[in-house]
């Protein structure tokens, strides 16, 4: 069996880094029960919009493919 090619180990750092943050995998799990603006999520959260949008950021970039 072949190794994965370059593009796919690339793609799965990418995945798995998005993930292991903890707010960003917050983030995931409170999008699961249906869309939230990035307002809304920072007031549930707590955090400041800037916060949120930092972080909403990475996580499209990693799991779009």
């Amino acid at each position: 069996q072949r190794p994965p090619a370059g593009e796919a180990v690339m793609f799965g750092q990418q995945f798995l880094h998005a993930l292991s943050d903890p707010t960003r995998l917050r983030i995931l799990l409170m999008l699961s029960g249906g869309p939230l603006g990035q307002k809304e999520l920072g007031e549930r959260m707590g955090y400041a919009k800037s916060t949120i949008s930092r972080h909403a950021e990475i996580l499209p970039s990693s799991m779009a493919k």
